[in-house]
C-alpha cells in the first residue's frame, strides 16, 4: 500500500511539470536566470457590454417666487361702543384672535362691530324689613345687541343676546341699576357669546386695506403693519382700476396713543394711490 501511494504522488507532480512547461516559454539572457512568462489567456465566452453608469446632475436653478406668498393677514375691525367695558372687552378678545386685529383709529378698520346693551331690571325678591330699612334683591338683565358692517356698510349679521348681572341686596325702594355698572366680567362674557356669531362672516371675506396716508411722491402709507402679518417685501396692488402696484419698504414704529406700527409702501407700478384707496394682496 505505501509503494502505490509513493507511485500516485510521482505521477501527479510528473503531470503538473508537463502541464506548466507547455504553458511557458524559457527565455534566457546571458548573465541572467531564465523567466517564465504566461501566455496570454484568450477568454472563450464574450460578456455582453453593460450599459454605461451615468450619475445624475441636480440643476440648481432659480425659483420665481412671488414677492407676495401664500400668507394669512389679520383683519381689521372698528369696535364701537357706549358701553367702555363692552369696547374693552371686544378690542381684548379680538386681539387675542389670530385672524382679527382691532384698528388703530376708527374709520381705518375692514369691518366695524357695533355692540350696544339695554338694562332689564328684575326683582328678585319680596321687600323685608330689615330694622328700620325695607331691603330686597335686585337682578339686572342686559339685552345685548350688536352688528357688524363692512367696508361697504352693509351688514353682514346682526343679532342680540343676555347677559344676567349677579342678584344684588339693595334698600326698598331701589334706584334703577344704571347701564354703566356693567363689569368688565359680564361685558367678557357678552362678547365670547358674540364673537362666535361675527367671526365666521369675518374670515369669509377677501383681506384688504385702506391707504392711510401720502408720505411723499413715491410713498404710502397704511394704518396697519407687522402686527397684521406684512412683512418686507411684501407687494399689493390696487383693488379696482386704474392698477397700481406697491412694496413694503419699512415699517414706522407706533407714536403718541398708537398702538401698531405704519408700512410704509413704495410705488413700483402705476400711479400713487390716494388716501382711503382699497389695497389688496398682489394677484
Amino acid at each position: 500500500m505505501i509503494k502505490n501511494t509513493k507511485s500516485t504522488s510521482k505521477v501527479f507532480l510528473l503531470s503538473a511539470a508537463a502541464f506548466l512547461a507547455g504553458c511557458t516559454t524559457t527565455n534566457t539572457t546571458k548573465g541572467s536566470s531564465p523567466q517564465r512568462e504566461l501566455e496570454p489567456l484568450t477568454p472563450s465566452v464574450i460578456l455582453p457590454s453593460l450599459p454605461a453608469v451615468t450619475t445624475p446632475v441636480t440643476r440648481t436653478e432659480p425659483i420665481q417666487q412671488s414677492a407676495t406668498p401664500t400668507r394669512h393677514y389679520r383683519f381689521t375691525v372698528d369696535v364701537l361702543s357706549p358701553q367702555k367695558t363692552l369696547e374693552e372687552a371686544a378690542t381684548r378678545l379680538l386681539q387675542a384672535e389670530a385672524t382679527t386685529l382691532p384698528s388703530s383709529a376708527i374709520g381705518t378698520g375692514m369691518f366695524r362691530l357695533q355692540i350696544t346693551a339695554q338694562q332689564r331690571l328684575q326683582q328678585g325678591s319680596q321687600p323685608r324689613l330689615v330694622g328700620k330699612l325695607m331691603k330686597t334683591q335686585q337682578q339686572a338683565d342686559y339685552a345685548i345687541s350688536f352688528v357688524l358692517t363692512g367696508v361697504t356698510g352693509t351688514p353682514l349679521t346682526q343679532g342680540s343676546i343676555t347677559v344676567s348681572a349677579p342678584p344684588k341686596e339693595t334698600v326698598y325702594p331701589a334706584p334703577p341699576i344704571q347701564e354703566n355698572q356693567l363689569d368688565s366680567n359680564l361685558a367678557q362674557m357678552a362678547i365670547q357669546k358674540i364673537l362666535p356669531q361675527v367671526l365666521p362672516h369675518i374670515k369669509a371675506a377677501s383681506w384688504q386695506t385702506r391707504v392711510f396716508g401720502t408720505v411723499n411722491p413715491q410713498h404710502v402709507s397704511l394704518p396697519i403693519g407687522q402686527e397684521s402679518g406684512l412683512q418686507l417685501g411684501d407687494i399689493l396692488e390696487t383693488a379696482t382700476l386704474p392698477l397700481a402696484k406697491l412694496q413694503v419698504v419699512s415699517f414706522e414704529q407706533p407714536v403718541n396713543n398708537s398702538q401698531y406700527s405704519k408700512a410704509i409702501l413704495r410705488l413700483m407700478v402705476g400711479q400713487l394711490p390716494a388716501p382711503g384707496k382699497f389695497l389688496v394682496p398682489q394677484r
